[in-house]
């Protein structure tokens, strides 16, 4: 994990409090390959595929996948979008 996150330390991250979960204005986004989300996932959370069909400036985007690295990219990415995203 601190490989992955000294790589991109610019990605900001965040911790979801459960009590506040599921959000109106937040979007819980796993960006993992439908074989590993096959695998498990966390309730309310949607795809990379879905999100990028609905994108809204308006909300705050947490990614996640495995390790902290891919779920970074797309951060920096949505980020460079101007979308309030964090891993």
């Amino acid at each position: 994990y601190e490989e992955v996150r000294s790589e991109f330390a610019d990605v900001p991250e965040i911790s979801l409090d459960p009590k506040t979960w599921p959000s109106d204005s937040l979007v819980l986004l796993d960006v993992r390959p439908l074989e590993e989300r096959a695998v498990s996932v966390i309730p309310g959370a949607i795809s990379l595929e879905e999100v990028n069909r609905s994108l809204s400036p308006e909300k705050k985007y947490v990614a996640y996948c495995t390790i902290g690295g891919r779920s970074a990219r797309v951060v920096r990415d949505l980020r460079k979008k101007g979308i309030d995203a964090y891993n």
